[in-house]
């Protein structure tokens, strides 16, 4: 379920999407959301996207108990974060603020999907602003999505009526241990520390996709970090820019 508010004359669908890489077709048109391994970033269109994996969307600072968990999800937690998209147009060295949006993750309630399996509601809110030369705006997107842990995996399911969910994590985690998720086969790389601009996390798990997504789990914590590269281009196939999308979380309450 998504709910958008942003001007009402904005244009709804790219020209097209090249999903071998974050690669858009804007043609003077806004652009949507994607969903990188949990966490929702912008500059490629949603509307072929799969699941809204917004339920990893999980940080730990000052106050949260830390755990032997890789993606908390107890109703009653939520999380903030922080994103901007900086990019720089070919032949430029000035990079350009883009896009920014404050995103705040909840793990709303406990239900039962239809199928009759037990899952954890969770719903982001994000506002958003984009400052792109043919398109200004400001906005709020609301999703909601449901994740289920196994013994082997957290899978999420976009509607209550899913039946084939997309699979955000194999579990345990380990290195060269991978899977296909919505962003192709994410691979877990290795241990490494995510340096956010509050703090450091120790020995998370970074894991790498072919859609040039990575991303930093922290025990107890689930997903601090999440960095993208995208390409906006033309009609015509002509790059407008290079973005980097970073993300990161500002708060959090763990239950």
């Amino acid at each position: 379920m998504t709910t958008r508010s942003a001007d009402a004359d904005g244009p709804r669908r790219p020209d097209g999407i090249d999903g071998r890489r974050n690669h858009v077709v804007c043609a003077g048109r806004p652009l949507k959301r994607y969903r990188c391994l949990g966490v929702p970033i912008r500059f490629v269109w949603a509307g072929t996207i799969a699941c809204v994996v917004v339920a990893s969307a999980i940080l730990l600072l000052a106050g949260c108990a830390v755990t032997d968990d890789y993606y908390p999800m107890t109703p009653g937690s939520s999380w903030d974060y922080y994103q901007t998209g900086l990019g720089v147009a070919p032949g430029g060295t000035a990079a350009d603020t883009l896009e920014t949006e404050e995103s705040n993750v909840s793990a709303t309630r406990d239900v039962q999907l239809t199928s009759g399996v037990s899952a954890v509601e969770f719903v982001t809110t994000t506002t958003f602003r984009y400052r792109l030369p043919f398109w200004d705006t400001t906005g709020t997107t609301t999703d909601t999505t449901y994740i289920l842990e196994t013994d082997s995996a957290i899978l999420c399911y976009g509607t209550l009526s899913s039946t084939v969910p997309d699979t955000l994590l194999m579990l345990p985690l380990r290195v060269g241990r991978h899977w296909q998720s919505p962003n192709g086969v994410t691979t877990v790389v290795g241990r490494d520390d995510a340096t956010l601009a509050k703090r450091t996390y120790r020995q998370c798990w970074k894991l790498e996709s072919e859609d040039s997504t990575t991303v930093w789990y922290a025990n107890g914590v689930g997903q601090v970090a999440h960095h993208a590269m995208v390409d906006i281009v033309d009609q015509s196939g002509n790059l407008l820019w290079n973005v980097n999308v970073n993300r990161e979380l500002t708060a959090c309450r763990v239950k």
